[in-house]
């Protein structure tokens, strides 16, 4: 049944050459193609929210299967806040570990820098240099005991 340009048929809903971009089920609406919308997208009022900014909120654990690009800050606000890398026992992907990578620049711990195989400050960086073997020492070392 056509209902001015829109379409019905059965339990969808679309246009003339694409019939079906609603579809309806019990308890499930499927939309094949893009939804496009200025308000608020909500799922159980509070649980997953997008507002007309983008900005997000999910309620509980965000989980994310391949790899994840933030084009801004990770912000921590738990009071005592983990970055966990977990793999389980008897993984035999090869490779075992957590690498913090600044593929063009460094990463800054604290007050200490790290950039490459150089350990340092974020003003004076390659205080101490790491080779194969071998550790460098630029400026004067202080001991006690």
């Amino acid at each position: 049944v056509d209902v001015e340009s829109v379409r019905f048929t059965g339990l969808q809903m679309g246009l003339d050459g694409a019939a079906d971009l609603i579809t309806l089920s019990n308890a499930n609406v499927k939309i094949t193609g893009t939804l496009d919308t200025t308000g608020y997208i909500k799922v159980a009022s509070t649980k997953f929210t997008v507002d007309a900014t983008g900005n997000t909120y999910a309620d509980g654990t965000l989980g994310v299967k391949g790899v994840s690009t933030l084009e801004d800050d990770l912000l921590l606000s738990e009071d005592a806040a983990v970055i966990k890398h977990s793999l389980a026992a008897g993984s035999t992907t090869g490779f075992a570990g957590l690498s913090i990578l600044s593929e063009n620049y460094h990463v800054d711990v604290e007050s200490v820098r790290f950039t490459d195989a150089k350990i340092g400050t974020t003003s004076d960086a390659d205080l101490i240099t790491l080779a194969d073997d071998s550790v460098s020492i630029k400026g004067t070392l202080d001991t006690t005991g």
